[in-house]
């Protein structure tokens, strides 16, 4: 049910990551430079990106060896995400994360911890892939669960994500009543 889980949960994440990102293009873009990336190629990489969150929404929700495929590509994005986040955090640039759109808290560390977390799940998912009898263990489908283990790893993922999705303005909000 574990693999199950983090499919669901990675798909919603880039899911929800890529709407926001489409419905605010041009601000997601223009802000892209203040990580590293150049000016003139601002709103190409930001349909890039878009593109590629898509394309693990989608594969996430498929099964063999597409999910398989979709789980590496989640790792590279989060991988590339969490360095632009450290960089920018290293030289203390006042800017939100661009997580899922624009705006949000500043760069911080749990910022980066999130994608850091995120990718170290995705990866364990991808180890753990779970067998089907007769398909080579790499090959095996997540998704071809029970309804049950279906209905309750979605749950469960439909929470995780939105806590996930919040978990900077979570984590202020606890330190800022302490």
């Amino acid at each position: 049910m574990y693999s199950v889980f983090v499919h669901i949960l990675v798909g919603l994440i880039f899911g929800a990551s890529a709407l926001l990102k489409a419905r605010t293009f041009r601000d997601f873009a223009s802000a892209l430079p203040v990580f590293g990336v150049p000016r003139h190629l601002a709103s190409n990489a930001a349909a890039l990106v878009i593109a590629a969150e898509s394309a693990v929404c989608l594969m996430m929700f498929t099964t063999g060896l597409l999910g398989l495929i979709g789980l590496g590509l989640a790792a590279v994005l989060l991988a590339t995400f969490a360095v632009a986040l450290a960089w920018a955090r290293a030289r203390r640039v006042e800017s939100g994360c661009l997580c899922f759109g624009t705006g949000g808290l500043t760069v911080g560390y749990v910022h980066i911890a999130r994608n850091v977390v995120l990718l170290a799940v995705t990866f364990s998912a991808a180890v753990l892939w779970p067998p089907e009898p007769g398909l080579p263990s790499r090959l095996a489908a997540p998704l071809n669960a029970p309804l049950t283990d279906l209905t309750v790893a979605g749950a469960l993922a439909l929470v995780a994500s939105f806590v996930w999705s919040q978990l900077p303005e979570l984590v202020e909000l606890m330190s800022a009543r302490s």
